[in-house]
């Protein structure tokens, strides 16, 4: 702040205010949120295809028992 003169610190200081009153922080945080949730999300079914492997057998294994099973080589009709 002591590089800018008082008028330049008045002119950054009005235009972050601009930002506050346009609402534009809170589009971005609202989208921050959104992206967040998204990558949680994400995590979650990445944890749930991992850790669903040890439960092949159980019918609630989750979306790990159709990749599992692809991968033995079953064709369609041996795992339905």
């Amino acid at each position: 702040m002591r590089i800018l003169t008082a008028e330049e610190l008045e002119g950054v200081m009005a235009h972050e205010v601009a930002h506050v009153q346009n609402r534009d922080t809170l589009i971005a945080t609202i989208a921050a949120t959104f992206a967040g949730a998204t990558s949680m999300l994400g995590n979650m079914l990445q944890c749930n295809a991992i850790f669903a492997a040890n439960h092949f057998d159980n019918e609630d294994a989750g979306v790990m028992s159709w990749s599992k099973a692809g991968s033995t080589n079953d064709t369609a009709l041996e795992m339905i």
